[in-house]
């Protein structure tokens, strides 16, 4: 699949070989925030131009998910939406899966877009611990954009697993 990319499209759709990708919203600006509609969660980028993204990324392509808990080695990448796209699995490609989604704006100011895209990049290849609750690809491209890393996936399994939540990470002694 193949991403025509124009840097000047801010309105309108981006287009693959295969179909639109862009659901005719705006065209991502650097150091937007980028959400990837996967099966039961949201995988999150930042946009640093040239039809690039910086994301986090399992090392491993065979991971669990018991690790997303647990804790698993993760890299960071820039690479194309194609790229960033073709780790979604069961989405055709002449559906939309990415929209620019700077949804925590309200609430934290962002940094200057050129200071997000050079924070992003220095970041590209260091390996980082992934858990779900306090380091995913969400917290990773919040605190690029904002200095302070939150994710609302992670809040949510929090509110829903409630004590429980608490209970196992005292018994396996993490994030405490």
């Amino acid at each position: 699949m193949k991403v025509k990319v124009k840097e000047s499209a801010y309105k309108g759709d981006c287009q693959t070989a295969s179909g639109r990708i862009c659901c005719g919203g705006p065209f991502p600006r650097e150091g937007d925030l980028i959400e990837y509609s996967r099966p039961g969660y949201q995988h999150w980028a930042i946009y640093v131009g040239g039809g690039k993204i910086v994301h986090l990324m399992p090392l491993n392509a065979l991971y669990n998910p018991v690790d997303w808990l647990l804790g698993y080695l993760s890299v960071v990448k820039e690479e194309t939406f194609e790229a960033a796209a073709a780790f979604i699995p069961n989405v055709p490609t002449t559906e939309c899966y990415y929209r620019v989604n700077n949804k925590y704006d309200w609430r934290s100011r962002p940094f200057p877009p050129l200071q997000i895209v050079k924070a992003a990049r220095k970041e590209v290849g260091k390996k980082k611990t992934y858990n779900l609750m306090e380091n995913n690809c969400e917290h990773f491209v919040t605190g690029l954009r904002y200095g302070k890393g939150f994710s609302d996936q992670a809040a949510y399994v929090k509110e829903m697993a409630g004590g429980l939540w608490d209970s196992v990470n005292q018994a396996l002694g993490h994030w405490n």
